[in-house]
């Protein structure tokens, strides 16, 4: 680790490149040095901004950002499309939102390339491969075209190029050869990475809470929204417990039917971000195996999609969170051949799912950048890259909760998404820092009755609606992150943001026997819910 050239105590988390004399110099600081120094340092002046965040607020030319929200296009020159396979015109494909089988795509394919094209956006349907990987990612894709081409040589008695071929096939297959890792094959990999769930240091949790990966995938020749009548989706089913079971790891899977479980566990679900907020009435039977502590890797069957991989991750782990989905996916290929095109990746229900159909979300805590007055322009920048921020968790408008995630799949490899969003990430989480040092240089007393204020709120308040006890936990934990208050970690306090939403108070109103509890009820619950929280942490620490 290095520590900071200024005082030499503090890591040091901030690298300054700077050209003096005509030579590059860097120069490595730790937050509140560079807070102090940076109007001193050449080239930096006095409320300054990093290079990265600098670009990410609009300080220079970017491409024009892709919408938040995708549609397809409307025009009467697309009417008379039909897909000849599972019947759906364009014209309702449009009207829902959502494609239907894996050949919509090609049937569609004037819409949707007039689709990317209006977005700026050039399909990535190569992928490549993530760091430890022995294959590329896109392998699957790349070998199946190769054997198709080759079909076709044979078929039309082109022996010479069914030759090169067939050479080619057997090199490439050399080259990418994955081992056997004793013995043990692809759900060692899966199984590896539940493993490592329970490291006690968590990476930047003082900004990030969570990174969560998805990667959604339909089954060759099955309809995305399978209702099931053919069984297919049971079939699906017992092919990720296959792999579940088949895994190594320690985390225990629970199975929710969601037409078995009560709305209000869905909701409860959705709340934590476990499944998606929308899943179509017309899916038929939807599954979910989720892991015993809720990190780790869920599976989604038969949602808008027939499979959706989830890989949840405490702090900051980008890389981690892609190669566990990444691993997961690889263990239901060898079982399910999922369903792709040639020039738009994989065949997937939404348009912005197309390409590599992977997701990457990142939940961070930004209690004093969100305040800046550049902050819009910043979002602006970030959706230039292709990714949006937003507000999470805001019931009255106030969370400091944000959602950093890339809306398209089909713009980027995955390894472009990973690199955009840790670079992205790496931007936020340091200047965030920086201001923090800056309100603490400012006047650290009264920033700390502010925010401890919100202890005694929540240690003796008797009505707590939602969205001010998310503000009064946004605020300990902010204090938590400027060691000002260390009565619960981190953990805790974010487990504690999910616990006092509103589908998880009702389900602890119905595990005490409280039916249909009213507005007020969930106040009060949510109420005594965090003064027994508060009182049994201030026993545990007298306990000590």
């Amino acid at each position: 680790m290095i520590m900071c050239e200024e005082c030499g105590v503090r890591p040091a988390n901030i690298v300054i490149t700077m050209i003096v004399n005509g030579e590059k110099q860097e120069k490595h600081l730790c937050p509140p040095c560079f807070a102090r120094l940076r109007g001193k340092l050449p080239g930096i002046p006095e409320g300054a901004i990093p290079d990265i965040l600098k670009r990410l607020a609009g300080g220079e030319a970017a491409r024009p950002a892709p919408s938040s929200a995708i549609r397809f296009p409307r025009s009467e020159a697309y009417d008379d499309l039909v897909c000849a396979h599972c019947g759906t015109a364009y014209a309702d494909a449009a009207q829902k939102g959502r494609l239907v089988c894996e050949y919509c795509p090609e049937a569609f394919v004037l819409p949707l390339t007039a689709m990317l094209k209006s977005e700026n956006i050039r399909a990535t349907a190569a992928r490549h491969g993530m760091k430890g990987e022995n294959r590329e990612i896109g392998y699957d894709l790349r070998i199946n075209n190769l054997r198709k081409m080759l079909d076709q040589a044979i078929a039309s008695e082109e022996y010479e190029e069914a030759a090169r071929l067939r050479d080619s096939i057997r090199r490439f297959e050399n080259e990418h050869a994955e081992p056997e890792e004793n013995g043990t094959g692809r759900e060692a990999h899966f199984a590896s990475g539940l493993g490592e769930q329970g490291a006690e240091i968590i990476p930047d949790q003082d900004i990030a809470v969570e990174t969560c990966v998805t990667v959604t995938r339909n089954a060759k020749m099955c309809r995305f929204d399978l209702n099931d009548e053919s069984g297919t989706a049971e079939v699906l089913l017992k092919a990720v417990q296959a792999v579940v079971n088949a895994s190594e790891g320690e985390n225990a899977y629970t199975l929710c039917r969601m037409s078995a479980i009560p709305q209000v566990y869905r909701e409860s679900l959705i709340e934590k971000r476990v499944i998606p907020d929308s899943i179509p009435e017309e899916c038929g039977e939807t599954a979910v195996l989720i892991p015993e502590n809720e990190n780790g890797v869920s599976f989604l069957i038969n949602g808008k999609d027939n499979i959706v991989i989830r890989a949840r991750m405490k702090g900051l782990r980008t890389g981690e969170a892609v190669q566990l989905a990444l691993n997961a996916e690889k263990c239901l290929a060898d079982r399910i051949e999922f369903a792709s095109t040639g020039y738009f990746g994989y065949s997937v229900s939404s348009p912005e799912d197309l390409g590599t159909g992977m997701h990457i979300s990142v939940i961070m805590h930004l209690p004093a950048l969100s305040k800046r007055q550049n902050f819009a322009q910043i979002e602006k920048g970030i959706a230039e890259k292709g990714f949006s921020l937003r507000r999470i968790n805001g019931n009255d408008g106030r969370s400091d909760l944000y959602e950093l995630r890339n809306i398209l799949a089909v713009s980027m490899t995955e390894r472009d998404m990973a690199d955009t969003a840790d670079e992205i990430m790496d931007s936020l989480c340091q200047q965030e820092r920086i201001l923090h040092e800056e309100l603490r240089a400012a006047d650290a007393l009264k920033l700390e009755d502010s925010l401890l204020r919100a202890k005694g709120i929540l240690s003796e308040a008797r009505l707590l609606p939602a969205g001010e006890c998310s503000v009064l936990l946004s605020n300990l934990r902010f204090a938590h992150t400027l060691d000002m208050y260390d009565e619960m970690s981190l953990t805790d306090i974010d487990q504690l943001m999910d616990e006092v939403q509103p589908a998880c108070v009702k389900l602890r109103a119905a595990a005490d026997g409280f039916a249909d509890p009213k507005p007020r009820d969930l106040d009060r619950l949510r109420a005594d819910h965090m003064r027994m929280i508060m009182r049994n942490t201030e026993n545990d620490l007298f306990d000590k």
